[in-house]
């Protein structure tokens, strides 16, 4: 019975080994959705990302496990950032975030899916080849 659960539950997920490295493309709004600016004299946002899937959890780029423990951004001072991932099929959710020095900012959460543009907040997600 033990071997048949066994078999059962690892036939049951993704293979990880089908993840291959895909382009994530962030671009976000010159300004909040309140019409303030990103960061103190106007600077622009310190781009992050998650990437939550029910297969793999929660992970974050360029470091950390949660939005909170997001330490340094992957494009410092930028309204556009490009991020490369290994992603397994299907969708994502997807957080991007302004890091900050006592609390990180939400800049938008949502989900989209490998070969989409996704409109996230105030940010523009691009996963991997829209054409497709």
């Amino acid at each position: 019975m033990l071997s048949f659960l066994l078999v059962c539950f690892l036939f049951s997920f993704p293979n990880l080994a089908q993840a291959e490295l895909t382009t994530i493309n962030v671009e976000i709004d010159r300004a909040k959705a309140n019409s303030e600016k990103w960061d103190i004299l106007n600077g622009a946002p310190d781009i992050a990302i998650c990437v939550t899937n029910q297969m793999v959890g929660m992970e974050c780029f360029p470091d950390g496990d949660k939005i909170e423990s997001i330490t340094s951004s992957q494009c410092p001072d930028s309204f556009k950032c490009k991020f490369n991932a290994d992603l397994p099929e299907g969708n994502f959710k997807i957080a991007v975030v302004d890091v900050d020095v006592k609390f990180n900012d939400p800049i938008g959460t949502g989900l989209c899916h490998t070969g989409t543009t996704c409109e996230i907040g105030q940010a523009k997600v691009t996963i991997g080849d829209p054409q497709q």
